[in-house]
């Protein structure tokens, strides 16, 4: 295992964890030190949540040790580990939508006096959480539900700082931002780093590791991997430790002669300089763009504007349609977004 950079703030030594005969975690060493940002990278199913989810409480391990601080650690559950100054921001936001930003950023560590909650000191605690953020714009009594998905993330940072937070992990947190979010996100990961937390980034996306990370670990069939400093090292190097093997050997390419033209489109986009494209039999042919854009509009056969645009086939000229009528001429196109059916 890759060490970590100075003293680690937290580490876990041989690691073990079993869900009945399936074995997700077999002696795994993890440690991240103060002031470092560390990528825990792997395949699915490597591992990696388990291993977080321990660390956060949220499961209990079957063997091994875990320190915090030069002290051992053993949280009972998440709020034990909360309290210790671990958190951890899960890909599916654990908030309730229906309460406040500041109800939220306290759920189970309210301030109380005789009995009696105190919001106005719920209300500044959370305001000073924010503001720490550098978002003090975000109201502590806004209902959690009307925020944007990038602010509801930094509701639950707030709500870890809120409680003396000392190791924040990260679990795969751009997963439904925009690319301006991203940004934001990496900027404030910066700032925490450099205010001395110990921060795990865990992410399937290798450009993201390459960017915000100081170092990395990869996890594969729940042991580690390998892993090192993010400077020097390349993403295919990274690649090659998640999946066992090269690059070479993972993406195979047999020699491929491209036959007749079997499809031809011709003049697809209104209101703007004709696009031409010609499709062959054995032949691959990618139609790159940002977003939701011409090339699905052409896939699925739908028409942009009023006007009819020309598809010829070897066996034919036809003219766009539904995508049942393509369909029945011997086209297919698979929806951006998975098995999801277009609307």
């Amino acid at each position: 295992m890759a060490e970590a950079v100075g003293a680690p703030l937290f580490e876990m030594c041989a690691v073990g964890k079993a869900f009945g005969a399936t074995v997700a975690l077999d002696a795994v060493d993890f440690a991240v030190a103060s002031g470092e940002v560390c990528a825990l990278v792997g395949q699915n199913g490597a591992g990696k949540s388990t291993l977080m989810a321990i660390l956060a409480g949220a499961l209990a391990p079957d063997r091994g040790r875990m320190r915090l601080g030069g002290d051992a650690y053993a949280p009972r559950d998440p709020l034990d580990a909360r309290r210790a100054g671990v958190a951890m921001i899960y890909q599916e936001l654990s908030l309730a939508p229906h309460l406040s930003v500041m109800e939220n950023v306290l759920l189970g560590v309210e301030p109380v006096r005789r009995g009696l909650v105190q919001r106005d000191r719920m209300r500044e605690i959370a305001r000073r959480a924010l503001s720490e953020l550098g978002h003090a714009d975000i109201p502590p009594d806004a209902v959690v539900g009307n925020l944007a998905p990038a602010a509801q993330q930094l509701v639950e940072i707030a709500r870890a700082l809120a409680v003396g937070c000392r190791v924040l992990v990260l679990d795969e947190p751009t997963s439904s931002l925009g690319h301006a979010d991203v940004r934001a996100l990496f900027d404030l990961i910066r700032r925490l780093r450099a205010r001395g937390l110990a921060i795990v980034y865990i992410s399937h996306f290798i450009e993201e590791v390459m960017t915000i990370a100081d170092r990395f670990v990869v996890l594969r069939d729940g042991r580690n991997a390998g892993g090192g400093a993010v400077e020097g090292a390349s993403a295919g190097a990274i690649v090659s430790l998640m999946v066992g093997r090269g690059l070479d050997d993972l993406y195979r390419r047999g020699a491929r002669t491209a036959g007749d033209v079997v499809v031809t489109i011709e003049d697809v986009m209104p209101g703007s300089a004709p696009t031409a494209a010609a499709r062959r039999r054995r032949a691959r042919t990618g139609a790159p763009a940002w977003g939701c854009s011409a090339r699905t509009a052409r896939a699925k056969g739908s028409r942009p504007d009023s006007a009819w645009r020309t598809i010829s086939r070897s066996r034919g000229s036809s003219r766009s349609g539904p995508p049942r009528s393509s369909s029945r001429d011997g086209s297919a196109a698979r929806p951006s977004g998975g098995s999801r059916a277009w609307r």
